[in-house]
């Protein structure tokens, strides 16, 4: 066993002394980060202001205050591709919509919650928007989600207190409170954790009639596409496909024949350069802050260690089919630009183009992308 713990040491050090393969590493950080700022310039929030009027003289009641500071809390709960921003001023929040600075602004007035009890809600709500502004409408929505939110909870809450069952005679306080509290907290559990409605916008341009009959975790996987991650796992899987001249050199020149069988030794020679690709993408990943979820770094090691087990077997399959030096050399870059095609690396075809469904399954990138491990 020592043995082989050394040979796969000297391995380990003859990889690294290579100059092109230092160079291929500092570029995939260069490369990595450069598409991590793209990344997130891609993603970045569309800034949406809010102002709800004072009450002119007077003070706010209790139950209005309460409702609009909850109102408020729950634009910024729903905030994805929207950043909810509150002005105190309604000329400050003009002027940030003509400079551009915002997307568009709402306007509310501060006794809404009882405007939509007695019904003289229509026209209550001011909107400021630029022509350019393209989030309007999701913007829009977004408000009467919060607005129709506050509003279902407190009809509900009204509703519980008023049924029959809560007569005075057959009900204590104490016990209208205790279920009251409990059906509030029902209703919290089941309607507002986002498990019976739910609107996402993921800025996607998936047809949803193109996979009719999918479910919801297939169709958010068939729109989705991992840039950052995309460029890691085709830089891996490149190392591996290097892996393979070295080991063909190392046959010609039977260096290992007396150590281990061929079969071993072109495993590890594929194993070895993932390792140092591998170990830079776990910390490119770590520091953009692409590692979340549960499990956190534990479970991307686990799925990259996943990953890197299918390139060994994958680069084995291509030694055994391309049965020269040559044949392997110009199927790297071949199959290196056909896993950037066929994987959801900057658009997943396999949503316009059927074949691609297909496709896209011969490669190993694939289902590292797709979390299938």
């Amino acid at each position: 066993m020592k043995k082989y713990l050394i040979w796969f040491s000297l391995l380990m050090k003859r990889m690294i002394k290579i100059p092109a393969f230092v160079l291929m590493l500092a570029g995939l950080l260069i490369l990595t980060m450069a598409v991590s700022k793209l990344e997130q310039g891609e993603r970045s929030e569309s800034a949406v202001g809010v102002m709800i009027e004072a009450k002119a003289g007077q003070d706010l009641s209790k139950a209005q205050e309460e409702w609009n500071q909850r109102f408020i809390s729950l634009l910024y709960e729903q905030e994805g591709i929207l950043a909810f921003q509150v002005y105190e001023n309604k000329e400050m929040l003009m002027q940030a919509v003509e400079k551009g600075e915002i997307d568009c602004g709402f306007v509310m007035p501060h006794d809404l919650q009882d405007r939509i009890n007695e019904g003289t809600w229509q026209g209550t709500i001011i909107l400021y928007s630029s022509s350019e502004s393209v989030v309007t409408q999701i913007a829009k929505e977004r408000i009467a989600s919060a607005v129709f939110t506050l509003y279902s909870e407190e009809s509900y809450v009204n509703y519980v207190e008023n049924i029959s069952d809560f007569d005075q005679t057959q009900t204590s306080e104490d016990g209208r409170e205790e279920i009251i509290a409990f059906a509030k907290s029902a209703y919290e559990s089941h309607l507002l954790d986002g498990s019976t409605f739910s609107l996402i916008y993921n800025g996607s341009s998936y047809d949803e009639s193109r996979s009719e009959g999918a479910d919801d975790s297939e169709r958010q996987a068939a729109a989705d596409v991992f840039p950052l991650r995309g460029v890691l796992a085709v830089c891996i899987f490149l190392s591996g496909m290097c892996g393979l001249l070295v080991d063909w050199k190392d046959r010609q020149e039977k260096r290992f024949q007396r150590i281990v069988p061929d079969w071993i030794a072109t495993m590890a020679n594929v194993f070895v350069p993932t390792i140092y690709t591998t170990g830079v993408s776990l910390a490119v990943l770590f520091c953009t802050n692409q590692i979340t979820g549960p499990g956190g770094i534990v479970r991307e090691l686990f799925r990259l260690l996943i990953f890197q087990f299918l390139i060994v077997v994958y680069c084995s399959i291509i030694r055994l089919i391309l049965r020269k030096q040559e044949l392997v050399a110009a199927a790297i870059p071949i199959l290196t630009l056909a896993c950037m095609i066929c994987c959801p690396v900057w658009i997943r075809l396999a949503v316009y183009v059927p074949v691609f469904r297909i496709l896209e399954k011969l490669f190993p990138a694939t289902y590292y992308l797709l979390g299938v491990f």
